[in-house]
């Protein structure tokens, strides 16, 4: 079945150090939402707002266990917080420092990790290196890729246009779903995982590539172990290493957060739920298995996730002159390179440009306009965003990344269930709001 992105969607400590600090206090939530947290940037040290109690009104409305938030510029955290418990009718509440899953915006994270190996010098890595190039080298005379497979490029792969199978289930006439989770199951590391998934996939043939779109976890699998390929480190450590260490993202990890126990003590991390409510205690089974880990598996803190979004925030708002108005006289805003990682204006035009004009699919992101909230004031603005949405089943998340008004917004909800993804939309929402608030903006129409 092919599906469009529209179906589909249903931060760094080089700069100065109270970006993303940690110290210090949010805060009261009694003190007025019109007092923002030093919009000014400058040298007085930011304290984020507290969202607590309105996360806790929003949680409580939806009866899901906890909910997490934060709302970043280009400075960092303008908003964050947390509210509820780590596990449905649990005793444990879930801390700022505590990690959540990402689910599928893990995909823009991968997406972002094979633009720094393009961007090398030399490059280990090109957009149009395809598997053919990357694969055909290592491969022994029984291990077969098909034609079409050969012509599917890195770029293709990280926007779901390669033609790879959306269904893991039977493939080509085996059980390629269950052999991943028996693997898994099994203790196979996950850089084999990733092989067996790749040699699978490419003994079947596919149409051939194209531009058109077709949402698939396997396609950015597969682009992930490209990476890992021709870097020669396995995904997980080549993650850490290029992008998590410089963005100064501690809390990273892959699967569900927390402790694998097998006794009843307190959970030291979120749980997620299945979309009956019940708690699934961390293990093999409370997340999909590490042959797929590049499209969705990673989990970290609201905020060091925000110091991702903030990477991209930057990386939209110096390319955005080129996307709205070539014509005018706008100039790019200045920007430390550091704080991107040395990607440029041109590395983010690749990664937040649509394949073609029938397809809103970027590098793990979906492009849509919210002029009623996210437009700017600069001539052809649209509202341009940048956003997507994860889950495992367990827990859901989002992100939306404003660059004509220069803010991000992203929440979290441990929770599978629909109820899930309606606190999600609403905690973020409520953040729409509050920013307005503070720019002396008007509500939005009900």
């Amino acid at each position: 079945m092919r599906t469009s992105a529209a179906m589909v969607l249903s931060a760094c400590a080089l700069l100065a150090p109270h970006a993303f600090a940690q110290g210090g206090q949010p805060t009261s939530p009694g003190v007025a939402a019109d007092l923002p947290p030093n919009l000014g940037g400058g040298a007085v040290a930011r304290v984020p707002f507290d969202l607590g109690t309105r996360l806790d009104e929003i949680r409580k409305a939806n009866g899901v266990p906890a909910i997490s938030a934060v709302m970043i510029d280009r400075d960092g955290v303008m908003a964050r917080g947390v509210a509820g418990f780590r596990r449905m009718n649990g005793t444990a509440p879930v801390t700022l420092d505590d990690k959540w899953h990402l689910g599928s915006c893990t995909k823009a994270i991968t997406g972002t990790l094979c633009a720094l190996l393009v961007a090398d010098e030399p490059p280990a890595l090109r957009w149009d290196s395809t598997i053919g190039d990357v694969f055909n080298p290592a491969r022994d005379a029984k291990a077969k890729i098909t034609n079409n497979w050969r012509l599917v490029t890195l770029r293709q792969l990280t926007t779901c246009t390669g033609n790879v199978p959306y269904d893991l289930g039977e493939y080509g006439g085996r059980p390629l779903w269950a052999n991943l989770w028996e693997k898994a199951r099994h203790g196979t590391p996950p850089l084999e995982q990733r092989g067996y998934l790749f040699g699978e996939l490419v003994r079947s043939n596919i149409g051939t590539p194209s531009t058109s779109f077709q949402y698939a976890n396997a396609s950015v699998a597969l682009a992930g172990h490209m990476a890992e390929t021709a870097a020669g480190v396995p995904f997980e450590e080549l993650l850490q290493k290029r992008l998590f260490e410089p963005l100064g993202i501690t809390t990273a990890g892959f699967g569900a957060p927390g402790t694998v126990t097998e006794d009843d003590g307190p959970e030291d991390q979120p749980w997620g739920h299945t979309a009956s409510g019940v708690p699934v205690r961390p293990g093999i089974n409370a997340d999909n298995p590490a042959s797929i880990a590049p499209a969705g598996t990673v989990h970290m803190s609201i905020e060091d996730w925000g110091r991702f979004a903030r990477l991209h925030l930057i990386g939209a708002e110096i390319s955005l002159p080129q996307s709205i108005d070539p014509a005018s006289e706008q100039t790019a805003p200045e920007w430390d390179p550091r704080a991107t990682l040395g990607l440029d204006a041109a590395d983010f035009a690749v990664l937040h440009g649509q394949t073609s004009f029938r397809n809103d699919y970027a590098a793990g992101w979906i492009i849509a306009n919210r002029p009623a909230w996210a437009k700017g004031g600069q001539p052809g603005a649209t509202g341009r965003c940048l956003t997507h949405v994860g889950s495992n089943t367990m827990w859901t998340a989002a992100v939306w990344i404003a660059p004509e008004i220069g803010r991000a917004f992203m929440a979290v909800v441990n929770t599978g269930a629909n109820a899930g993804g309606d606190a999600r939309e609403q905690a973020i929402q409520a953040m729409i709001e509050l920013d307005r608030q503070w720019r002396g903006l008007p509500p939005l129409k009900k």
